[in-house]
């Protein structure tokens, strides 16, 4: 069913003419496109039209869908590659099996004639990792020099474990679900795992998998004196009398003084099949999709050690490496490498035991250990089971608990057996939710429902990886100093969320207020407007519902902001809410009526664009904490405080970045480590064609736009070209600041020139200055142009109350600048001068004029921090002057371009040439009063300069 959300009539037939264009090609579309490409995967104008006529599709539509199988097909070759490169690995791997094998068989060369003892076969296993340490090095050197020659970069596989293809954020399948499909950026999981073990290591882990089960089914049978409560009424282990009854398991490793043990139990009943449930913890993907918010997707299964009974898993046993998070950007995850060992102890009931085995390749102090862990399922026979969860974990000291946490990791809150069961209870509670009968009369389809179950699921999953600290999957680096709060910023690259470098931004935080309360506040409709930025002030309507548990928190909205001054109300809203007694999530992304209308007609939503954001609210592990409506069987709620974590997925678009101003602003983002950045081309993106624009906005959605793009040049080429100066800029400034508000970007920065200011305007020039006379007439043209885009950005202000700003820089200079010898300016084409007199040898450089006229020049980092600034700190109607305040002489400027290059021959002026313009500085007082001042001296700004044009334009040249 498609879900429309018009005014009158006509608004209905306009809008559903401009969405027209949203459509999936038909089968007999698809299969004649692939037959012409088959024959011809570059097909000409010629070509195009004919199938655009016998198709009844847009030339625009045949051109776009050849570019995307291309595109297709390349990803496939490249794949082939990695798998080729795979084998060859997996190549290396069995030689070293080989020969370790061969080694066990080894006669001693002397005259003992016995084979080797048991320290001697310890040597040489030994001799077998450091060669296979040889061999990896040597792979990824090869992978290297292959890298350099195919143009991107190879996969890095580890020594023993081939390093699979991760599955991604997790979307509630469990094989039950058909079609379900998931797009992280956490890699995706093989069938099969990879690491060959010996017999004798199956063995041994047998015996410790045995013994460790028979400790969990006692802890989890066993009350007083060995489970004692807390004050929060919680089982915690008695250490003195665990080490009485498990004297084995104390001993490991002696008395350490340097770690502290976490044990707990809990116990709760859960709304699912006792065997479905075994089904799911012994498939680390299914385990990591059950368990969201406590198992990192990256968590994965190494060796099957043992499949077991079939039909039941009995005795299954596998190796497999598990990262659990808490959701908050200060709390490390913790690594384990497990043995997961699962037995039917009776009819009805099941073991699941998890206990460290700790391999080689992961050994570490500060790692820790997991003493036998798990959970004992019991069948009720009424489609529910009992389960009781026991989690026992020694953790170095060295780890060192942020301080707004400590209470809430050693209350158990964190890591606890209480966080387990009350997540493992919520989710099999939304697990059920997808086989009830849809009652939303906006989602009317089964299929419809659990398609945009399925979403939320992904977003929700997309999230909680984002704002942990698990760095297996993304790389992060950390931003100090913007504020009180830590703030962590993690970037990534995913090849089905938005294409380009996404950002997340986490922090925590803590609030004397209860969670119960700050849940209710962050999921109200009523309230949003209140924090979310992106509504800008507007009021929500939640315009579908759907239940996925008893608590009526525990639910998926769909969600519509409205402006009431605005005729765009398009803005949609897909949010999760979840709440348990440990904790409670808010989960949101933007999406547009397409994408939603494609999830609700029960379409695939796996290659819908998401970026989601939210908060994750959690007790703060006071004594207090408590919240009867919340409370599970054995665990607490949260009153009191809370531990709140927020956590943004941005993207920001840089258009113009290959130019001086927006290869500065792309510079300086990363340097700030932003690296969520929307870059594109012009043989990439078009920004003078309309739909192209739209079309990017509307998939990539990007939160922040600078527009630093123009048609730019010398007096020349304005008198030459009016009509391309004046059309062009409007096309382009128009396209992407429509597109920017009609997509719901969060804030705009319009970049224009000095040269809107009046040919005789005032000195220092102020911002009041504009429109008050006659234009400079040599670039006129596109003067009238940026005069328009911060109108245009005003209007919008004024109709809209969207937040578009505009800043006019002075003349730039810097790395990236015009040093053609015909049409660049000033101060580049001093420089290039001064350099080639002094490549020459020449005696003298002659430049025109008396050297008298009064000029500011401004580094380009300069104007690019000031423009990061202005997005930050300002959001005011009128446009801001974004200069240094600083004038120079032509005759100081090219003493100090000299002094720079080195030229010692002789500066002559010819004072027959005209000096132009006597004066020309912007008043930069109102930037000033803002807060910013400039950062590069002109001196240094030269030096920069001049060394960036002998390493890209001399360089070159040679």
């Amino acid at each position: 069913m498609k879900m429309e959300f018009l005014g009158d009539s006509s608004e209905t037939d306009k809008k559903t003419m401009k969405k027209k264009r949203f459509h999936r090609h038909t089968p007999h579309q698809i299969q004649r496109l692939e037959s012409a490409f088959n024959e011809c995967q570059h097909p000409d104008e010629k070509q195009r039209m004919q199938l655009s006529r016998e198709l009844g599709l847009a030339p625009r539509q045949i051109k776009f869908w050849f570019q995307n199988r291309r595109t297709q097909k390349k990803a496939q070759h490249e794949r082939a590659d990695n798998c080729a490169l795979k084998e060859e690995n997996h190549r290396i791997r069995c030689e070293n099996i080989a020969i370790r094998e061969a080694l066990k068989h080894t006669i001693c060369p002397t005259s003992c004639g016995d084979a080797p003892s048991h320290e001697d076969s310890y040597f040489d296993e030994q001799k077998l990792r450091i060669e296979n340490a040889h061999l990896k090095e040597e792979l990824e050197r090869v992978s290297s020099i292959a890298a350099k020659f195919m143009g991107r970069p190879l996969s890095h596989l580890p020594p023993l474990l081939n390093q699979m293809p991760f599955h991604g954020g997790p979307s509630l399948d469990f094989d039950l679900i058909p079609g379900s499909c998931s797009s992280m950026a956490a890699p995706t999981l093989p069938s099969q795992p990879n690491l060959v073990l010996s017999d004798i290591d199956k063995s041994v882990m047998t015996n410790i998998a045995v013994t460790a089960m028979e400790e969990l089914i006692r802890l989890t049978q066993t009350n007083e004196p060995l489970w004692i409560k807390n004050d929060g009424a919680r089982d915690v282990l008695n250490l003195g009398s665990y080490e009485n009854m498990f004297p084995r398991a104390s001993s490991r490793g002696g008395k350490n003084h340097n770690v502290r043990v976490e044990a707990s139990r809990s116990s709760g009943v859960v709304f699912i099949n006792a065997m479905t449930l075994v089904d799911m913890l012994m498939d680390s993907v299914k385990s990591a999709e059950l368990f969201p918010s406590v198992v990192v997707a990256s968590s994965k299964s190494l060796a099957v050690v043992s499949s077991g009974l079939r039909g039941n898993h009995g005795d299954a046993l596998h190796l497999m490496l598990e990262e659990l998070q808490v959701l908050s950007p200060l709390v490390p995850t913790r690594e384990f490498s497990v043995l997961r060992y699962c037995q039917q102890i009776e009819h009805g009931t099941w073991a699941i035991v998890n206990v460290s085995y700790e391999l080689p390749q992961f050994i570490s102090h500060s790692r820790p250990y997991r003493f036998p862990s798990g959970c004992l399922i019991q069948d009720l026979s009424n489609g529910y089971c009992k389960v009781t969860w026991v989690e026992h974990i020694e953790i170095s000291e060295q780890e060192p608990i942020h301080e707004m946490f400590k209470d809430h990791v050693r209350e158990g809150l964190a890591f606890g057996a209480e966080r387990w069961i009350a997540t493992l209870q919520r989710m099999c509670e939304r697990f059920t939710a997808l086989h009830e009968p849809a009652t939303s009369s906006v989602i009317p389809s089964p299929e419809g429902k659990r398609s945009v179950m399925k979403l939320a699921q992904r977003m929700v999953s997309n999230f909680c990886l984002s704002v942990g600290t698990s760095n297996n999957t993304r790389s992060s680096t950390v931003v100090s100093g913007m504020n009180e709060f830590g703030i962590r910023v993690t970037s990534y690259k995913s090849q089905h969320e938005p294409n380009g470098m996404v950002l997340c931004a986490a922090t925590s935080f803590w609030l004397p207020v209860s969670p119960l309360i700050v849940f209710n506040f962050l999921k109200d409709e009523r309230t949003r407007p209140q924090w979310d930025v992106l509504l800008n002030g507007s009021s929500v309507q939640e315009v579908a519902h759907i239940a996925n548990g008893s608590h009526p928190g525990n639910c998926i909205s769909i969600l519509r902001g409205f402006n009431a001054s605005s005729s765009q109300n398009n803005m949609l809203i897909l949010q999760e809410s979840c709440v348990d007694s440990s904790g409670s999530l808010v989960v949101y992304t933007p999406l547009d009526l397409p994408a939603l209308n494609m999830a609700m007609s029960g379409q695939d939503t796996s290659y819908i664009p998401i970026l989601p954001s939210g908060f994750a609210v959690s007790p703060d592990g006071s004594k207090n904490n408590q919240i009867p409506e919340l409370k599970v069987e054995g665990g607490g709620g949260g009153g009191g405080g809370s531990l709140i974590t927020v956590g943004f997925q941005i993207m920001i678009f840089v258009a113009g970045h290959r130019g001086l101003v927006g290869s500065a602003i792309v510079r300086k983002l990363r340097e700030y480590g932003f690296t969520n950045l929307l870059l594109r081309t012009h043989s990439e993106l078009d920004l003078t064609n309309q739909s192209d624009v739209e079309s990017f906005f509307a998939t990539e959605k990007p939160a922040y736009v600078i527009l630093a793009a123009a048609k730019v040049g010398g007096i020349h080429a304005n008198n030459t070209y009016p009509a391309d100066f004046i059309a062009v800029n409007l096309q382009i400034q128009t396209n992407v600041i429509h597109s920017a508000y009609t997509h719901g970007v969060k804030k705009l920065l319009f970049l224009g020139s000095s040269c809107i200011y009046p040919k005789f305007a005032p000195q220092p020039i102020p911002e009041s200055a504009l429109l008050t006379g006659t234009l400079e007439p040599t670039n006129e043209w596109y003067a009238i142009a940026k005069i328009a885009g911060i109108k245009m950005c005003q209007a919008y202000r004024i109709q809209h109350q969207w937040d578009a700003i505009s800043g006019m820089p002075t003349n730039l200079y810097g790395p990236n600048d015009n040093f053609h010898p015909e049409n660049s300016h000033v101060l580049p084409a001093l420089m290039r001068r001064f350099h080639e007199a002094k490549a020459n040898d020449a005696e003298e450089v002659v430049v025109w004029g008396s050297g008298s006229p009064l000029r500011e020049f401004w580094h380009v980092d300069d104007l690019a921090d000031a423009c990061v600034f202005l997005m930050e700190r300002y959001s005011g109607f009128e446009h801001v002057n974004v200069g240094s305040g600083v004038e120079v002489t032509i005759k100081e400027l090219a003493e100090l371009v000299k002094e720079v290059v080195g030229f010692e021959g002789k500066l002559v002026w010819d004072c027959t040439k005209p000096d132009g313009t006597p004066r020309k500085l912007m008043d930069s007082s109102k930037l000033a009063a803002l807060g910013w001042t400039p950062k590069v001296s002109i001196k240094d700004g030269l030096r920069q300069t001049y060394q960036w044009y002998l390493e890209n334009v001399v360089q070159k040249k040679q």
